[in-house]
């Protein structure tokens, strides 16, 4: 879609669609941020996580994530929304396969960062 909304006759047709997709997007993340909650006690018996690995573990989310939001917003309004969805979805799946596969805090850790990276 390249022709500016004031200069539109009507609504946009596939919107419904783009909500689908938008809201699908954040119900992936939603999910995979509560199934860490739950995973926790679990996570620290098996990895022998400390309070604070744990606590990381758990921010190693939400501080990239809130670090990189106004870059990676900008980035993908001046090149592609579509695009930057895409890319974000890919890199937070590849994250998520990583962080089932590590057997270490850091390992976890990091994982859980790349996927703040790819989210905006």
């Amino acid at each position: 879609m390249k022709q500016p909304v004031d200069e539109m006759k009507g609504p946009y047709a596939r919107r419904w669609w783009a909500l689908g997709v938008l809201c699908l997007s954040l119900l992936i993340i939603v999910m995979a941020n509560t199934a860490l909650t739950v995973a926790a006690p679990d996570m620290t018996k098996d990895l022998g996580l400390s309070s604070s690995d744990l606590q990381w573990v758990i921010d190693g989310y939400t501080v990239p994530y809130a670090a990189l939001m106004l870059l990676l917003g900008a980035i993908g309004d001046k090149y592609s929304r579509r695009g930057a969805l895409v890319l974000g979805l890919v890199v937070f799946g590849a994250g998520s396969v990583a962080g089932s596969l590590v057997d270490s805090s850091g390992g976890v850790i990091a994982s859980r960062a790349s996927w703040a990276s790819a989210r905006r």
